[in-house]
């Protein structure tokens, strides 16, 4: 009598001695619940493997650009190139030009690049751009240009009035800025030379005389001097009081080889002969002095008896709305050979 040793059949996906081998990726039907091959073999009934597999065990993958049962379907335009074995599927993107899951659809009208995702931009009787590129076959549409016909046109008119207006607004600035610094600097400087007089004391006396006693006495002695006794010295005369500035003693030089006699013989008798010389020089007002009498610039003027003549004043550039901008106490002074050399002004 032959006794037989028992050998239990494998467990679904298994194969092999004491079925330690696992089945491949075979198919099944709907009715099976596992992946089961030849227990013995392992290979997969009728050579049939799940879709993204191959070979007799259905252990491998479909080649590149393959996917589904038996890796009979080809990937679509992937961006990468190959596609997943399973389901063909484009996991980076479509390339240029396609659009859909499998990445096997043309890029609808209107769209172009990669994953179709670009706008179209205005091609030539709104053609439409190559679906690759974006480019505009025929050209672009009136009033735009570009690589893809996207970007509007300027025109030489407008662009003008862009660049005039920019221009123009630069220009308005750097004025404002230049005015308001000169502006500033007028005020500053009136602000130096401003003299706090009482209003009631101007308006009494326009040009009333000050206290000179720290100037030098010979100074005071003209000053005193510069009005006949017991009249005021009044300067708001409308016509200039004219005198002789060219006497006969001023008018007749000395010669260098007589200067040296001329200068003892005016020294005699405690300088007699230059004191009346000295007196022959025309003092007090001689000329026009209307800018200097105004109300706006009577602070202007350290003192009241010494002012500025119209004729040859210094005359300041004139501030914006500031009529009386023009005014400083300071006149031309003609030097030996050059007119107008030299500037008297109040310190």
């Amino acid at each position: 009598m032959y006794v037989y040793d028992y050998i239990p059949e494998c467990p679904a996906g298994k194969y092999g001695a004491d079925c330690k081998m696992t089945c491949g990726n075979c198919l099944y039907s709907d009715n099976q619940q596992h992946n089961t091959c030849n227990k013995t073999t392992g290979l997969c009934p009728g050579n049939s493997c799940q879709d993204g597999y191959q070979g007799e065990m259905c252990h491998d993958l479909c080649d590149d650009g393959k996917f589904g049962r038996g890796c009979a379907l080809t990937c679509g335009l992937c961006k990468e190139g190959s596609c997943n074995p399973v389901n063909g599927t484009c996991t980076d993107g479509c390339e240029a030009g396609y659009d859909g899951v499998l990445c096997a659809n043309y890029c609808a009208e209107g769209t172009y690049g990669e994953g179709c995702s670009n706008k179209c931009g205005h091609c030539k009787g709104g053609e439409p751009c190559n679906r690759f590129n974006g480019e505009c076959v025929e050209g672009c549409a009136d009033g735009y240009t570009g690589d893809v016909c996207a970007k509007a046109m300027v025109s030489n008119t407008a662009e003008a009035s862009i660049i005039g207006g920019v221009v123009a607004a630069v220009v308005i600035f750097v004025a404002v800025i230049i005015i308001v610094i000169i502006i500033y600097r007028r005020r500053r400087f009136q602000e130096v030379l401003k003299v706090q007089v009482d209003e009631e004391d101007i308006q009494k006396s326009p040009f009333k005389e000050v206290d000179t006693s720290h100037i030098a006495k010979e100074t005071d002695q003209l000053i005193e001097a510069e009005s006949p006794i017991g009249q005021s010295n009044n300067y708001d005369l409308k016509e200039p009081i004219y005198v002789n500035v060219n006497s006969t003693r001023q008018s007749c030089p000395v010669k260098v080889e007589h200067l040296y006699d001329y200068i003892n013989q005016n020294k005699m008798h405690e300088c007699e002969g230059f004191k009346k010389e000295f007196g022959d020089l025309p003092h007090g007002l001689t000329a026009l002095c209307e800018n200097a009498k105004t109300q706006a610039n009577r602070p202007k003027n350290r003192y009241g008896n010494i002012i500025a003549y119209d004729h040859s004043r210094v005359v300041l550039d004139q501030l914006p709305n500031d009529p009386s901008s023009s005014y400083i106490n300071a006149n031309y002074m003609n030097g030996y050979t050059q007119p107008n050399a030299y500037i008297a002004s109040q310190g």
